[in-house]
């Protein structure tokens, strides 16, 4: 909403000015100025104005996590698809770290010096070549071959180990898909999606640092916090949305532009059913194309906000709140001759998939309250021409603490709870089977290990700043009382 024309310019009181910093002080002097009427009666273009950046970067975030979230959502489909373990498939999912770690401080140094909504724009334009990137590897591949073979569907059960018949990988169906040509085409097309996560990292590099420096230069210092929360708010809608759309796409056949002739006979719940992993990538490509248009358009800089939001005073004054199927044989835990019918044992756990979810989703909001506080922390503590510089190492150490291994660690984990792998060539591939009691325990565990660390790691910051808030009322305090001696 527009600011209260009417209102003249509220001088601060003495205790008000003694807090304020530079910035603030020189935005209430600009308020106070005489105002041309000529000139406030003039309607700036949308390209002049703040709040239309902030719902731009909103949009373009939010797509470009959808391309990043996409991933994830699909990881299982491109691990079945190439023969990939959940230790490679989580170093690819956190490969685009490399390539932004590379650079994000060196841009970061750089951007109040350079036009940042164009470089924002030209990272996005990046962004959406990597998306079409990762999507190459399924044109330039054979189309996708499963096992045909359809095994007696009861079966004696005699050894001490269940072992599944019929579990070829989609990549291994007989000897001549472990030739060298074979094996340097599939090296090829893993190839191609580590480059394109590369990419996707280097081009995201000026996307945030440059965002929110820029609407924290423009706008008002009182409504800064509140468009940074929105902008947070829908960014993070953007892996949602990429799951959502990993499940519309993974219901589509893989070689759906290519079908063979007489058709499919898969299923959705057929473990050698392949989804058109690639379709995602191509649709937030796009999304991202059309999200980076209007910062071309952005100029350097922008008349700077004067007035705090009409919605944010008004609430302020009124103290508001705001079914290859799997078969096994031999199985010592049938007894006799006995048989069982074909596919995976039925969970004693499922009805407590909607409570894990509920709470999964309770303990991502809890933590997403500390987010935008935690950058207005960093903002409001260095220089204006720093704030980039400052917000970029912060993404930095995230990158290299958190978001990069993290994918990794959690991979080598659930590797870890693996009954049964597939085999391609010779080597390990896909992980075919999972203790589900093992992974429940090691994945939650690893969530909680984390928290817990994060919990820490706030209560020393909330320790150090209260401790420089009593530093520095105690030498306010003497300082006082010296000038009443003299």
């Amino acid at each position: 909403m527009g600011p209260r024309i009417g209102e003249g310019p509220q001088m601060p009181d003495r205790s008000t000015k003694a807090t304020m910093g530079a910035e603030d002080i020189h935005e209430r002097k600009v308020s106070m100025e005489p105002r041309d009427s000529h000139q406030d009666a003039q309607p700036r273009g949308m390209f002049q104005n703040i709040k239309f950046f902030v719902l731009c970067h909103s949009i373009l975030q939010l797509a470009q996590l959808m391309i990043s979230g996409y991933l994830k959502s699909s990881i299982s489909t491109v691990e079945k698809r190439f023969g990939l373990s959940s230790q490679t498939s989580g170093l690819l999912a956190a490969f685009n770290e490399v390539g932004n770690i590379s650079l994000i401080l060196f841009v970061s140094y750089f951007g109040s010096r350079v036009h940042r909504p164009r470089m924002i724009g030209c990272g996005a334009i990046l962004v959406a070549v990597a998306g079409l990137l990762m999507a190459l590897p399924h044109f330039i591949s054979e189309p996708y071959r499963y096992d045909h073979s359809s095994p007696d569907r009861s079966q004696d059960f005699e050894a001490s180990l269940c072992l599944p018949t019929t579990m070829a990988p989609a990549s291994a169906l007989s000897n001549d898909s472990c030739s060298s040509r074979t094996e340097t085409k599939h090296l090829t097309m893993v190839g191609i999606m580590f480059t394109a996560q590369t990419l996707l990292g280097i081009g995201g590099v000026p996307i945030q640092p440059f965002g929110i420096s820029y609407i924290d230069d423009f706008a008002h210092h009182s409504n800064s916090p509140l468009y940074l929360g929105i902008l947070f708010a829908i960014t993070m809608m953007g892996p949602g949305l990429a799951y959502g759309l990993g499940s519309l796409m993974l219901r589509l056949y893989v070689d759906i532009d290519r079908m063979p002739e007489g058709g499919i006979n898969l299923t959705t719940k057929d473990p050698r059913w392949v989804g058109a992993w690639w379709l995602g990538f191509l649709i937030s490509a796009g999304l991202v194309v059309l999200a980076a248009s209007p910062y071309f358009f952005f100029p350097r800089e922008m008349p700077k906000e004067k007035y705090e939001l009409h919605f944010r005073q008004k609430v302020l004054a009124g103290g508001a709140s705001i079914g290859s199927k799997v078969f096994y044989t031999n199985c010592s835990c049938v007894a006799g001759n006995g048989t069982i019918s074909a596919g995976s044992c039925e969970s004693a756990c499922s009805r407590l998939v909607l409570p894990f979810i509920l709470l999964i989703s309770l303990g991502a909001a809890v933590a997403s309250i500390t987010h935008t506080p935690s950058f207005m922390l960093i903002l409001r503590g260095v220089k204006k021409e720093d704030k980039t510089l400052a917000v970029g190492m912060q993404f930095m150490l995230l990158r290299v603490l958190a978001w990069m291994p993290s994918p990794v660690i959690h991979g080598s984990a659930i590797d870890t709870t693996c009954v049964h792998w597939a085999l391609t060539c010779g080597r390990r591939a896909v992980c075919r089977y999972y203790d589900h009691d093992l992974l429940r325990n090691r994945f939650i565990g690893l969530q909680f290990f984390f928290k817990s660390g994060s919990l820490v790691c706030f209560a020393l910051v909330l320790a150090i700043l209260r401790q420089q808030s009593r530093e520095a009322s105690t030498k306010a305090t003497v300082k006082s009382s010296d000038l009443q001696e003299l």
